[in-house]
């Protein structure tokens, strides 16, 4: 069951407010599932890299503008802007992970992105360069080499897939009308 994005919302609040998956569920007259899809989307949306960059900037920035109310008056002698200027630091400490205890820090912020699917020109050229023996390295040159708009590549780089093809028993490209 797809529930409508307002509805969707009303049940983030209400997870969020500390409700139950089975509470929600029972007064949305739902599955517990079709509350736990609803969970999991916002997850997708919220928990990417980029997203999760942008939240750590705006938390710093808010950290910086209460650093700018109550440095001066810590600096002043105010003991309890004093105590709030070094929490202040120490959350800002944790966030950037320099509190973290060695060996067990995590590095959700930094996990990478799942890698995209092959397209079928992509399988289809992967599987030719395995049948002809074609080396990464030589598919790394020969692509530079036909970029658009690209430079090219060197004479050196020239020579290197040269020798990859003789390698692999071929001719230099200039020479060698096989391919």
């Amino acid at each position: 069951m797809r529930m409508a994005r307002s509805e969707d919302e009303i049940i983030l609040k209400a997870r969020v407010s500390g409700k139950s998956v089975a509470w929600i569920a029972r007064e949305h007259g739902c599955s517990e599932e079709a509350i736990e899809a609803v969970l999991d989307r916002h997850v997708d949306v919220l928990m990417t890299d980029k997203a999760l960059r942008q939240a750590l900037m705006l938390e710093l920035k808010r950290l910086d503008d209460y650093v700018e109310t109550f440095h001066p008056k810590a600096q002043e002698g105010d003991p309890v802007c004093g105590a709030l200027c070094v929490k202040i630091s120490e959350r800002r400490a944790t966030l950037l992970g320099l509190n973290a205890p060695l060996g067990h820090a995590v590095q959700i912020i930094h996990r990478t992105e799942p890698a995209r699917a092959l397209t079928s020109t992509q399988k289809i050229r992967a599987a030719m360069d395995n049948v002809m023996h074609v080396t990464v390295r030589e598919r790394q040159l020969l692509d530079k080499e036909s970029e658009p708009g690209g430079f090219g590549i060197t004479a050196e780089e020239a020579t290197e897939i040269d020798e990859l093809r003789k390698v692999r028993g071929k001719g230099p490209r200039a020479v060698d009308p096989s391919g």
